[in-house]
């Protein structure tokens, strides 16, 4: 049976939280000396300032992209196999991993789940197969990028969504798979 610890977030007032982080950013640019701004045009500050605000929520768009994901322990216990075997199959693009704090975590739909196992999906197997093929690895946020961007290969449907209605012998995710991989290793 497949259990694991859920990580729960506490909604917050986007006013507040925009706040916060204005306040974070000033007091951070405070302490940055007048000779290093100076340094800089006023558009290329202004670039600067957008990619500091995209990236400090970054790693929240990531984590919503990925959606429900599961720990390294919870994985282990489920699949019943050793901390080292996952990060081989994560090595050999086998499974996919993204990194966690302390932790690697497993985007849960790739797996099926039955009241007697856990595996990935065939289609995911065969997809991730394909890309490693293509690209020669697989690069976790490549692949959540495309699990989520609807697909022409897909009848304009994200992975995702055409995994959940694909039919067993389908390959469409697989050549989906491919197009994108080998369009990103050009």
């Amino acid at each position: 049976m497949l259990t694991h610890t859920w990580v729960v977030t506490i909604a917050s007032d986007s006013g507040a939280v925009r706040e916060a982080l204005e306040r974070g950013f000033h007091r951070r640019l405070a302490d940055i000396p007048a000779h290093l701004l100076s340094s800089l045009w006023p558009e290329q500050a202004e670039q600067l300032g957008a990619r500091a605000a995209v990236a400090a929520v970054a790693p929240r768009m990531w984590a919503n992209a990925a959606g429900d994901r599961l720990a390294t322990a919870d994985l282990v216990q489920a699949l019943g196999v050793s901390r080292q075997a996952l990060a081989k199959r994560v090595a050999n693009g086998t499974l996919l991993g993204l990194p966690g704090r302390g932790t690697t975590l497993y985007p849960t739909w790739q797996f099926e789940v039955t009241a007697d196992s856990v595996r990935v999906r065939r289609p995911v197997a065969e997809a991730f197969a394909a890309w490693v093929e293509e690209a020669g690895a697989l690069e976790p946020y490549a692949v959540i990028a495309w699990a989520q961007t609807r697909q022409p290969e897909l009848d304009d449907l994200t992975p995702l969504q055409y995994l959940d209605k694909a039919v067993a012998d389908d390959d469409s995710v697989t050549i989906s798979a491919r197009v994108t991989a080998a369009r990103l290793a050009q």
